[in-house]
C-alpha cells in the first residue's frame, strides 16, 4: 500500500488535545452516584477515602492540592503505581513540601515535536495491544471469541477475533514504522499471550506459581487459591485468573515502554445475535447489524474504586491530560471507522446492555468513556477500538477469506482496510495530512 505523506506547512505535529476542565473529566468519570462516596472536591484540593465508611467519619486516605497538580502529574510519570501509593497514603492531607518533595522536573512536552517532513512520527512510539489470544479455534472457543457462522454461500465458516486482531496489528505497525514510528506490540504470534507464550504452555509452567504470588500479596484468599489448584476447569482458570493476568501484563508492557498514544484493538458481535447463537453447534447466523465504536478512559462504576489502584488510576485521570487527549485520539478514530469503513457509528441509545449501564455518552459520535481494565490501566492517550460487528452478514463474507498471508499469518483483506482506519486516525490526531 504506497502512500504519500504531507505534513502542513511545517515540520512540527501536535497531537489533538479536547482541553477539559477538572468537572468535565468528574463528569466523564463518574457513572454511578456510589463513586462519589470515595471523593470530595474541596475549595482547595480534593481528597481520596478508601471507602464510603471513610468518608463518612471523615477519614482521608489521601489529599491533593490544586496547587501541587503539576508536581503529582510529574510523579505519575517518574514513579511505578505502587511507589506512588504508598508515598500517597504516606503524605496524607499534608503536601509534598512537608515530605521534601519540591521543584519537581518538568516532564517532557512529547505534544509537540519537530519532525522531518519524509518521516512525520519520527520519534513517536506507539503501543499496540492486540486482543485476545488466538490461535487455533479450540482455544479461541473458549476464550468465547469466535464466529462459525454460514456465508453467503450457504457454507459454514469460522474464524476468531484473537488472530484478526493480531494481524490488523501487525499490518498497523507496518504502516506506522516507515514514517518513524516505534513500535511496539503486546503480543506477536497467534495463540500467544501478552507472557510470551500460550495459555497452555503457561498453565504449565507458571500456574501454580501465580497463585502462590496472588495469595502472597493478598489479591485472592486461601478458599479460592485452593479452587483454583483443585477443583477449576482449565476455562475457569482461564477466564477467572488467568485473563486478569493478562491484562495487567499487557498493561505493564504499555507502560514500561511508555508510548505517546496506545491502541486497543479488538471486533465487535452485535450483543443480541451473540446471546441467541445455538450452543449446540455454537452457530451464530449472521445478523444485518453493523457499528463502530470507541472506548477512552472513564465512566468509573460504585465498587470499581474499592482496589487502591483505581483510586491511584482516577486520581491520574482527574488531574493529568491522558482523558483530553485520548477524546482527541478516540474522535480521529471513530471518524476513520465511520468513512473508510463505512460503519456507522453506533447510535448511543441503542439497546446495549454495555452501553446502557457501564458507558458515558461523550461529545463526539461513537466515542464512550468506559472503565475497562486496560482504558484504566494504560497510561497516557489510549484509544479502545471496536470498528465492526463480525456476525454482520457482509463482514462474515469478508472476514472468512483468507486473501492475505502476512509472515504466515494469513486472513481477510478487510484487516488491511480496518489497520489503514487506524492509521489515518493516528495521523489525523497528529494533524498529519495524507495522499
Amino acid at each position: 500500500m504506497h502512500r504519500k505523506i504531507v505534513v502542513k506547512n511545517f515540520r512540527t505535529i501536535k497531537a489533538k488535545t479536547i482541553d477539559l476542565t477538572q468537572q468535565e473529566r468528574l463528569n466523564l468519570l463518574v457513572r454511578n452516584e456510589g463513586v462519589k462516596d470515595y471523593f470530595r472536591m474541596e475549595e482547595d484540593g480534593l481528597s481520596i477515602f478508601a471507602s464510603p465508611k471513610d468518608k463518612a467519619a471523615g477519614k482521608v486516605e489521601t489529599k491533593i492540592f490544586f496547587n501541587e497538580v503539576d508536581l503529582f502529574t510529574n510523579l505519575i510519570n517518574s514513579l511505578e503505581p505502587d511507589s506512588l501509593y504508598s508515598l500517597l497514603a504516606q503524605k496524607g492531607i499534608t503536601k509534598f513540601s512537608d515530605l521534601g518533595i519540591n521543584n519537581p522536573k518538568a516532564s517532557p512536552q512529547k505534544s509537540e515535536i519537530k519532525t522531518p517532513v519524509s518521516t512525520p512520527l519520527e520519534g513517536i512510539k506507539i503501543a499496540i495491544d492486540p486482543g485476545h489470544v488466538g490461535g487455533g479455534m479450540k482455544l479461541a472457543m473458549m476464550e468465547g471469541k469466535f464466529i462459525k457462522s454460514v456465508n453467503s454461500n450457504g457454507d459454514t465458516v469460522e474464524f476468531n477475533e484473537g488472530n484478526l486482531a493480531l494481524l490488523t496489528s501487525k499490518l498497523l505497525a507496518s504502516y506506522l514504522e516507515p514514517l518513524g514510528a516505534e513500535v511496539m506490540l503486546t503480543r506477536h504470534h497467534s495463540g500467544e499471550t501478552a507472557f510470551g507464550k500460550t495459555f497452555l504452555e503457561w498453565h504449565a509452567q507458571d500456574f501454580h506459581k501465580a497463585v502462590k504470588s496472588e495469595l502472597e500479596n493478598g489479591n485472592i484468599k486461601n478458599k479460592t487459591a485452593h479452587y483454583f489448584l483443585n477443583k477449576a476447569t482449565l476455562s475457569a482458570i482461564y477466564h477467572r485468573f488467568f485473563k486478569g493476568l493478562d491484562f495487567e501484563k499487557r498493561a505493564n508492557k504499555i507502560n514500561e515502554f511508555n508510548p505517546d498514544l496506545s491502541i486497543v484493538i479488538h471486533f465487535n458481535v452485535d450483543e443480541t445475535n451473540y446471546f441467541d447463537r445455538t450452543r449446540s453447534h455454537k452457530i451464530i447466523y449472521p445478523t444485518a447489524e453493523n457499528y463502530s465504536m470507541v472506548f477512552v478512559p472513564g465512566s468509573f462504576l460504585t465498587r470499581e474504586l474499592v482496589a487502591p489502584r483505581s483510586r491511584l488510576e482516577f486520581l491520574r485521570l482527574i488531574f493529568s491530560d491522558d482523558l483530553d487527549k485520548s477524546l482527541g485520539l478516540g474522535e480521529e478514530i471513530a471518524r476513520q471507522f465511520n468513512d473508510h469503513l463505512k460503519v456507522a457509528y453506533v447510535h448511543p441509545k441503542k439497546n446495549l446492555s454495555y452501553i446502557r449501564h457501564t458507558t458515558k455518552e461523550t461529545q463526539f459520535e461513537g466515542v464512550f468513556s468506559r472503565n475497562l481494565v486496560l482504558t484504566r490501566l494504560i497510561r497516557g492517550p489510549v484509544c479502545y477500538g471496536e470498528p465492526l460487528c463480525q456476525d454482520n452478514i457482509l463482514e462474515i463474507d469478508a472476514l472468512s477469506a483468507g486473501e492475505i498471508d502476512l509472515n504466515l499469518l494469513k486472513g481477510p483483506k478487510r484487516v488491511e482496510e480496518v489497520a489503514t482506519a487506524y492509521f489515518n486516525g493516528i495521523l489525523g490526531y497528529f494533524g498529519i495530512v495524507y495522499q
